[in-house]
């Protein structure tokens, strides 16, 4: 009984140790479980976050390059509006009419235009009468408009010319006479 009682203690030996076995094989498993857990949630994740930082890279680039675009935009139609109030102040016939458009063009538009923009007529005053009684004219040679400062005798023999020219002028271009008086009372 002695030899059963020692074999059957022995089986549960075994039994006991079969079992720690078994519970380390368990264990092992599960760790081995978990880590393919974290790895395939790793594995999937990392994507997952790269693509939604390149996602989030790439709205950020073409927000930045909307910016800049519009930005660029803003000053070439600032740019083409100063163009544009050159253009109208330039078609002036007399310095008069020069300074006056500019003036009013920077009454109307001063966030558009420079604070000097009428300013920088000033250039053509001549002592302190500033652009009465004168003509302004394009001189190729020089390659700018001359100021030519005329007074009462001068202004009636460019009328008297003007008229005498216009009278021969007349059949060819009836519409001369007009153009001819609105350039000179503006002299």
């Amino acid at each position: 009984m002695n030899e059963k009682l020692n074999l059957e203690k022995q089986r549960i030996e075994l039994d006991r140790e079969k079992i720690k076995i078994e519970q380390e094989n368990f264990k092992q498993q599960q760790r081995l479980e978990k880590r393919k857990i974290y790895i395939t949630a790793i594995s999937i994740i990392i994507p997952v976050v790269a693509a939604f930082l390149i996602i989030y890279g790439n709205l950020q680039l073409q927000n930045q390059n909307a910016e800049n675009e519009h930005r660029l935009a803003e000053e070439v139609a600032k740019t083409d509006f100063k163009f544009k109030a050159a253009e109208i102040v330039m078609n002036s016939r007399s310095v008069n009419e020069t300074k006056n458009r500019a003036e009013v063009l920077k009454a109307l538009f001063p966030e558009y235009l420079d604070t000097d923009f009428s300013a920088s007529l000033d250039r053509f005053r001549l002592g302190n009468n500033t652009y009465g009684g004168g003509l302004l004219v394009y001189d190729p040679e020089v390659g700018e408009y001359q100021y030519y400062r005329l007074d009462a005798i001068q202004r009636q023999e460019i009328k008297a010319n003007m008229d005498a020219k216009q009278e021969q002028d007349a059949e060819l271009a009836p519409g001369a006479r007009r153009d001819v008086a609105n350039i000179w009372n503006e002299l």
